[in-house]
């Protein structure tokens, strides 16, 4: 009985990490990498580096991320998923 009451929770985690990785995939290149610098993968100085890296400053950064923030919420929770972001 416990294997098969194990199975639906890990059913549901496995299902919702293909919608989270499917809406990551829908994202630009550059959305996905600020998401994963500074979400996923975070590192200490990250925002520094990534301003480096992408040659911008950090308010630019900052306006990048929530626009990526609110892409992939869109496209996570269905609001404008049909829609071109």
């Amino acid at each position: 009985m416990l294997r098969q009451e194990l199975q639906t929770p890990l059913t549901r985690s496995r299902q919702w990490l293909e919608v989270v990785n499917l809406a990551l995939s829908r994202l630009s290149r550059q959305e996905r990498q600020l998401l994963d610098r500074l979400y996923i993968s975070p590192e200490y100085g990250g925002v520094e580096q990534l301003c480096r890296e992408l040659e911008i400053e950090r308010s630019t950064l900052y306006r990048r991320r929530d626009q990526a923030l609110l892409n992939f919420t869109r496209l996570l929770y269905g609001s404008g998923a049909d829609e071109e972001v």
